[in-house]
């Protein structure tokens, strides 16, 4: 797994924010734009991207050490399914997530094969 500091951290999701509230591209990688429900969120991939029954992998950044020198690793906190593509940009996903739903938490595509 990588490892990143806190302000890389930040930079990336600004990055993610600020280029398309996705992080759309090739990986099929986005974030949980908008919380629904407890299981339920809007995610920054779309029409081109995932349809209704795609799985999705939950991933955030859990950090270790004191604050100023925290080391920072993603990793896949819960497993999600397409429910509803709302249009190019958005979907409906519900996510199986022990610890919890975030905005901001990351969503990646499974491939078919796994």
């Amino acid at each position: 797994m990588r490892t990143v500091s806190k302000r890389a951290r930040w930079l990336g999701v600004g990055a993610c924010v600020w280029g398309a509230v996705g992080c759309s591209g090739t990986a099929h990688q986005g974030l949980v734009v908008m919380r629904v429900s407890e299981t339920e969120a809007h995610v920054g991939l779309g029409s081109g991207e995932v349809k209704p029954g795609d799985r999705l992998t939950l991933l955030r950044y859990l950090c270790t050490g004191p604050k100023k020198d925290s080391n920072c690793e993603m990793r896949p906190v819960g497993r999600g399914v397409v429910l509803k593509v709302i249009n190019d940009d958005y979907s409906i996903a519900r996510f199986d997530a022990p610890n919890g739903l975030h905005e901001r938490d990351q969503v990646e595509l499974v491939p078919p094969s796994e």
